[in-house]
């Protein structure tokens, strides 16, 4: 046999025992190290190509030829598994990095209404179904719409009956050369906005914050919620009033309740009443919440009083109209059977997460 055939043989042998130990290698100090102990200077396959001085002429190609395939393979071979050695490390550190996003993600907390608003809104909802818009304004008013178009003139005893926040500063000459700015004591002054800007049919409520010196205590505070109705129309009467509270108050109580009227003053309605209903706790038998009246005070209504109408330049000859108001804290107080105001704006989670 001659020293090629010996040569190109022993370089086949150096392939297949390169390839079958490459494919086993796992890490790349492993293969790094294949790679010095085949390929490197001091290499087996440099070694056997040391012997290609040694053939004679006419043997030297094809020995030549041999040797360089083997080396192109097995380099092609090694740049191919360190490929997949890097390609293998790096999905191990993804794998190792990956976030699940099939997981369901991680709950939040689902709030709900604060009782106030929930009440707000079932009463919005029930004069909606009657015809009427709701409408908002200022916080901040001015004295001559809090009292003075409301025939509470600027030395009328009834200013006494509402202790109200004046704004410091303000002197500056309002609307019918009136001065003076207050935190609106009821939302009353948007309905006189609301006859300013608008001719009968007249149909709104207006919920919103109001604000009076109070001595704050189980019933009562210095900032609370309130709503007020409005109808202004032709022949519109008492009537349409009491109709209209008797569906509200059964609306939000249930069918069974009644509602009865007493006489009561307010100087922008004439005649004036406050309204109850019949209490829900005992069915108008008497309990404690009713006070063994069998009747639970809501708030106050009444026909709205000419002066006022004339004030707002609509003409009391020929439009009549009605108004009531009631705070949104004492229909809560009734509804959820809880007996201190206070506690709807203390923020405790214990306490408003009871009306989910």
């Amino acid at each position: 046999m001659s020293t090629t055939v010996s040569l190109v043989d022993e370089l086949e042998q150096l392939e297949r025992n390169a390839q079958a130990e490459l494919g086993t290698l796992n890490d790349e100090a492993a293969l790094e190290e294949w790679r010095v102990r085949v390929l490197g200077r001091k290499g087996t396959l440099a070694t056997l190509l040391g012997g290609l001085g040694r053939l004679a002429a006419d043997e030297r190609p094809a020995a030549g030829q041999a040797a360089n395939r083997v080396k192109t393979v097995l380099e092609s071979a090694f740049g191919e598994r360190q490929a997949q050695l890097r390609a293998a490390g790096r999905t191990q550190q993804l794998e190792a990095e990956r976030i699940d996003v099939t997981l369901p993600a991680r709950g939040y907390r689902r709030g709900q209404e604060h009782p106030i608003t929930r009440i707000r809104r079932e009463v919005e909802d029930v004069f909606k179904r009657l015809s009427f818009s709701v409408v908002e304004g200022p916080e901040v008013e001015w004295d001559h719409y809090n009292f003075t178009l409301l025939n509470i003139p600027p030395d009328h005893p009834a200013r006494d009956i509402q202790d109200t926040f004046y704004v410091a500063g303000s002197d500056a000459e309002g609307p019918g050369g009136s001065r003076g700015v207050v935190l609106r004591t009821h939302t009353s002054p948007v309905q006189i906005r609301t006859m300013l800007a608008q001719r009968p049919p007249i149909r709104v409520i207006v919920p919103g914050k109001v604000y009076r010196n109070e001595a704050t205590d189980a019933s009562h505070e210095a900032m609370f919620t309130q709503v007020e109705g409005l109808c202004v129309d032709e022949h519109t009467t008492m009537g349409d009033l009491r109709g209209s509270l008797t569906f509200m108050i059964r609306s939000l109580f249930g069918q069974e309740r009644e509602v009865r009227f007493r006489c009561g003053y307010f100087p922008f309605v004439e005649p004036g009443a406050e309204f109850d209903m019949s209490c829900h706790v005992c069915g108008g038998n008497g309990c404690r919440t009713c006070k063994q009246t069998g009747w639970i005070e809501i708030g106050g209504c009444g026909m709205v009083h000419p002066k006022v109408l004339e004030a707002v330049e609509i003409d009391p000859a020929r439009y009549t109209g009605w108004a009531f108001g009631f705070g949104f804290e004492r229909m809560a107080l009734l509804k959820y059977g809880v007996d201190d105001i206070r506690l709807f704006y203390t923020n405790d989670l214990r306490f408003l997460k009871q009306f989910r």
